[in-house]
């Protein structure tokens, strides 16, 4: 079923870059919870890489065009930390720090790094 998600995932996620110049990232950050939804995007993209590409065999799971995509997909992370990062520091910076925010901040740091 992961092996399912993974390219659906990345073309969501693919299509929320490619729309952002678009729209901003105000509406992202109205709902609230803007910086969790990023990181979740983040999170199952890498579980569901590391889940697939597990094998010690040299075989592509993918046609070569989706392999592709999905590898573009993972090029972008770092582009999600950004994002996540810019708005745990929105909020901090509005209403201060707190434990919650600091473990947002570790999630984030974490999540960029590829652990």
């Amino acid at each position: 079923m992961i092996k399912f998600l993974l390219p659906a995932l990345t073309v969501v996620s693919l299509g929320f870059l490619a729309t952002l110049p678009f729209t901003g990232l105000d509406t992202l950050w109205q709902t609230g919870t803007g910086s969790m939804l990023v990181m979740w995007l983040q999170a199952l993209t890498l579980f569901f890489v590391n889940t697939v590409y597990q094998d010690a065999s040299h075989e592509r799971p993918y046609h070569h065009i989706l392999h592709r995509l999905i590898f573009i997909g993972v090029a972008v992370l770092p582009i999600y930390s950004l994002i996540s990062l810019y708005g745990n520091w929105l909020r901090i910076d509005q209403y201060g720090l707190t434990v919650d925010r600091c473990w947002a901040v570790l999630i984030c740091v974490l999540l960029a790094s590829g652990i």
